[in-house]
Parts: structure tokens; C-alpha cells; sequence
């Protein structure tokens, strides 16, 4: 597969890390939204519409509700044609939808009560918590 990070087409040989999406799933009993970061330098519109169109049938949470980002890590591979090898970015495209759905079906399954805090630095400290789901 293609790596980003070059202006010249570079064929990764082997896997030195693995990449992730990290999701993170929140349900007040009323709203269930999914916010996915991937280790991704960029994800094809395409793609990512995909992916929420398959965490939409899976776990019933609206495409609207659904954010997915891709910070700009550096030397991913590629699931967008930058270099026109079409086949193999097609299955890296139809892999990376899939996963990421599996991601959020994951978080889903493992949802639990949580609370939320915040605080603010300074000469005054304030610490603050909510319940939650």
C-alpha cells in the first residue's frame, strides 16, 4: 500500500505500528452520538460517509451524529488514490469503512455510566462533576 508523508509514491513493506480508530460512544437515554479519531493523514469523503452509513445500520445511531476525524499522522497508509493504484485502494477503502464501523459497534457494546468533570487552573480552582451515561 501507498504511504503518505512523500511527494513520490512509497510502497510500505511491512507493518511497524498498528493504526487505530479510537471511538468513543455517548447515550444520555434520549441521544447516542459516535466520535471516531483515525490514525489517518487524510479519509476520502466517500469513505467516511460509508462508514457512517454502516454505523447507522449497525448500531442505530444517525449518520448526523456521527464525527470522524483524521488528525494528520504522518506515514499511514493511504486510503485515497493518490498514486492511481485503484484496486488496492478500493479494498483499503471498503476495509477502513468496515472497521471503523466495528470501532463503534465495539464502544456500543461496551457502554457504561460515566461522569464528566472539568476545572480550571489558577489561583481559584474549581472541580466539577455531573452524572451521566
Amino acid at each position: 500500500m501507498s504511504i503518505n508523508g512523500y511527494f513520490n509514491d512509497r510502497i510500505a513493506t511491512h507493518i511497524h505500528d498498528e493504526l487505530h480508530a479510537r471511538c468513543l460512544v455517548l447515550d444520555d437515554s434520549q441521544t447516542r452520538l459516535a466520535i471516531v479519531v483515525c490514525d489517518s493523514c487524510m479519509i476520502p469523503r466517500a469513505v467516511m460517509d460509508a462508514a457512517k452509513e454502516l454505523i447507522r445500520q449497525r448500531a442505530g445511531i444517525a449518520v448526523d451524529h456521527v464525527l470522524i476525524s483524521a488528525p494528520h499522522t504522518r506515514t499511514p497508509g493511504r486510503p485515497a488514490s493518490a498514486f492511481s493504484r485503484a484496486t488496492r485502494t478500493r479494498i483499503t477503502q471498503n476495509f477502513s469503512r468496515t472497521r471503523i464501523a466495528d470501532g463503534v459497534q465495539r464502544a456500543v457494546n461496551n457502554l457504561a455510566p460515566a461522569k464528566i468533570g472539568w476545572g480550571v487552573a489558577g489561583s481559584r480552582t474549581r472541580f466539577s462533576t455531573g452524572a451521566g451515561t
